[in-house]
């Protein structure tokens, strides 16, 4: 009965066109490495911080002044969720000088073609569109990922829902594996509690929220979520704020659909484009997501080091 259940589960995800996150219960029994235990530096560094927030997109518009959400229109939410997070970490390495500022920004599509053949482990043609958080850390980390540039014949300069889809049912094409190995994620950890959330936010390091997630689409006069949707779905945490007045909060972004959310921004300065797809969510509705063992954070650089985070208020480092 156990194995029945597990496989009508199986097979409902993979129909299941519900914005591209794909439940997948085997991985989540595999044990991955978690945050606390592999960075625990980041949480010394962020236990002594005395900040009432700490948001990361200050580098991404630093970097990258045209940013735009762009799209996302096949269902392949973990992609973008995943190739956001390295924009904003590529970013806030070069304005830490510890990489060149890149001229180009993540091409998701072979994201999606990584984590859903290569790191699920096999070809996938049926089904709706998605994959998951532990696929996606799987296919960065082994082979790596490519730019918003043409590659000989593929040229992926723009977003394209058909070749998402194509990369999706039967992987990157062989050529283009070289060059993704030029730029593979050097490691990745699994975020389960708020506190691992902070301490990686307060370092520099993004964090995905993927699976039975919440987010907002309007907020109120202080920014939060107001009026909250849920379901299967991939997102990044690119900010928090402790002492809003509903408690402990975290900025999650949005896929680029377009507008998203709507309504205030709050206190804390959030760029309009930003604020698009965007807003402050309750600890509460972050807690049982991250628990849940989906939500990864990565680095491209060695031992997790430190990165200092712009603030655009001062003009200074925090």
């Amino acid at each position: 009965m156990r194995f029945r259940t597990r496989f009508l589960r199986e097979q409902y995800a993979l129909r299941d066109p519900n914005f591209g996150y794909l439940f997948l219960p085997n991985h989540a029994k595999i044990r991955v490495r978690n945050a606390a235990g592999n960075i625990g530096h980041l949480a010394r560094h962020s236990r002594g911080q005395d900040r009432d927030h700490a948001t990361l997109w200050p580098a991404l518009f630093q970097v990258f002044p045209d940013w735009t959400w762009g799209n996302q229109g096949t269902g392949d939410c973990v992609s973008w969720e995943a190739a956001h997070k390295l924009d904003v970490l590529l970013a806030i390495l070069a304005v830490n000088g510890k990489i060149e500022p890149p001229k180009r920004r993540v091409a998701s599509e072979p994201c999606y073609g990584f984590a859903r053949v290569e790191g699920q482990g096999r070809s996938v043609y049926y089904g709706g569109p998605g994959t998951s958080g532990r696929a996606m850390q799987e296919g960065l980390k082994r082979f790596g990922t490519l730019y918003r540039q043409a590659y000989g014949a593929a040229d992926l300069s723009k977003y394209s829902g058909s070749r998402a889809v194509q990369y999706g049912r039967s992987g990157v094409p062989d050529e283009l594996e070289p060059e993704a190995a030029n730029h593979k994620v050097r490691d990745a950890v699994c975020v389960r509690t708020t506190d691992e959330a902070i301490a990686l936010i307060d370092s520099g390091y993004p964090v995905g929220y993927c699976g039975g997630t919440y987010w907002g689409l309007t907020r109120d006069a202080n920014g939060i979520a107001k009026q909250i949707k849920s379901g299967a779905h991939g997102m990044a945490i690119t900010g928090y704020w402790r002492n809003s007045p509903k408690g402990l909060c975290f900025w999650v972004a949005n896929t680029g659909h377009g507008k998203h959310c709507s309504g205030p921004k709050g206190p804390i300065e959030v760029p309009d484009v930003y604020a698009q797809c965007g807003s402050w969510m309750p600890e509460s509705r972050i807690t049982p997501v991250l628990r849940a063992g989906d939500c990864f954070a990565h680095t491209f650089v060695e031992g997790w080091p430190v990165q200092k985070l712009p603030d655009y208020g001062t003009g200074e480092y925090l």
